[in-house]
C-alpha cells in the first residue's frame, strides 16, 4: 500500500466589514491578516512535503487567493473544481446573526436537511467525490484542496463515520488557513490530523 496525503486547506480570513454571511457571493477577498495566514500555511505545507502532485481550489475568490501561493510554491498549475465550493445557503448576504431573528426561523424548520440550504448529504457526496478522485489520480503522493469551513467539516465527518446531529459540526475545529491532513493507504482512509496558523 502507498500512503496518499490530501491536505484540506480552509481559505484565509476574509475582508468583511459588513459582517455578512457571504457564502458563494462574489467580491469577498482575503484581508491583510488572511494573506499573512496563508503565508504561514504555505510554509507549513512546504515543511511537511516536497512532492505535491496537484492543487485544487474552490472557484470563489478567497479560495483562489489562498490556493495561488500554494500552487506557486510547488510549481503547479491551479485547478478550479466546483465540487469543493462553499455550501449553498439561503442566508447569503444577510448579517451573521440573521438566523437568530424570528423573521428567518422558517428557514430552519428542518436542521437535519438543512432547510436553509444545501443538504449535508449532498455536500458530503460532492466533497468525497473530489477527495477520492484526486487521491486516486495521484496515489502515493500528496495533493492540496482549498475549500471552505462547511465542506471541510462535512468531509471530515463523512470520512470519520460521524452520524450525530449536523449542528454538532460547529464544535469541530476549522480555523482560517488551517490544514486538515487526510491519510489514505491506497484508497482506504486511515486517519486525519489538524494544524492551524
Amino acid at each position: 500500500m502507498r500512503r496518499t496525503l490530501v491536505f484540506l486547506v480552509r481559505h484565509g480570513e476574509v475582508e468583511n466589514p459588513g459582517r455578512l454571511r457571504y457564502g458563494r457571493l462574489p467580491g469577498f477577498r482575503l484581508s491583510a491578516r488572511g494573506h499573512e495566514q496563508v503565508t504561514r500555511t504555505v510554509e507549513h505545507l512546504a515543511s511537511r512535503v516536497s512532492d505535491v502532485a496537484a492543487v485544487l481550489t474552490s472557484p470563489l475568490e478567497r479560495a483562489v487567493q489562498t490556493a495561488e501561493p500554494i500552487a506557486a510554491r510547488f510549481g503547479l498549475p491551479l485547478v478550479r473544481d466546483a465540487r469543493v465550493i462553499e455550501a449553498a445557503s439561503h442566508f447569503e448576504g444577510l448579517p451573521l446573526d440573521a438566523p437568530r431573528s424570528p423573521r428567518y426561523w422558517r428557514e430552519m424548520l428542518n436542521p437535519l436537511r438543512p432547510s436553509w440550504g444545501e443538504p449535508f448529504s449532498e455536500l458530503g457526496r460532492r466533497m468525497s467525490g473530489a477527495i477520492f478522485d484526486t487521491a486516486r489520480a495521484h496515489r502515493g503522493r500528496a495533493v492540496v484542496i482549498v475549500s471552505h469551513q462547511s465542506p471541510i467539516w462535512v468531509a471530515r465527518a463523512h470520512l470519520a463515520g460521524f452520524h450525530g446531529p449536523p449542528w454538532l459540526l460547529g464544535s469541530v475545529r476549522c480555523h482560517h488557513a488551517s490544514v486538515s491532513t487526510l491519510w489514505f493507504e491506497g484508497l482506504r482512509f486511515v486517519t486525519w490530523w489538524y494544524w492551524k496558523p
